[in-house]
């Protein structure tokens, strides 16, 4: 007589979420291989240029996620006008606080350099390392959704 073997349940689940994870680290893999843009790294055509570049396939959305997961949105929204500038019609006024940087690059040189041009009014009191712990992707991703920050009347 020839015994049956079953297999546990709880070794097909174990099997499955091995597999799962396998599979998820593999694409997380591959993803992150993928090259990122190269971060600007000076002022003028060049800054002008990697910016443009961050923003090709920047995604506004994300950088809305991002702003939250960061924080930035407890001095700016939260405690506008008391510790940060608002972002009210943030856009706009990047267009013209630092000719003739474009807004988009006054606002990477504000993230990556936040001490290169302090409101007047305000504090030197944002973080600095934003450059070392956010990608460049993920600071192209802000930057298109504070470019959609524009004043609203």
């Amino acid at each position: 007589m020839e015994a049956s073997r079953k297999v546990s349940p709880g070794i097909v689940i174990g099997l499955v979420l091995l597999i799962i994870v396998g599979v998820t680290f593999v694409a997380v893999f591959v993803v992150a291989s993928e090259p990122a843009p190269p971060a600007p790294t000076a002022d003028g055509p060049d800054v002008e240029a990697g910016v443009a570049a961050l923003l090709t396939n920047a995604d506004a959305e994300r950088g809305a996620e991002l702003v939250v997961a960061n924080q930035c949105v407890n001095c700016h929204i939260y405690a506008a006008g008391m510790a940060a500038p608002g972002w009210n019609g943030l856009a706009d006024r990047a267009a013209e606080r630092q000719p003739p940087l474009s807004a988009a690059a006054y606002l990477y040189e504000s993230i990556t350099d936040p001490t290169a041009y302090v409101v007047e009014g305000y504090a030197p009191s944002m973080p600095a390392n934003f450059k070392d712990v956010l990608t460049p992707q993920e600071i192209g991703d802000i930057i298109a959704h504070l470019l959609t920050l524009r004043s609203s009347g």
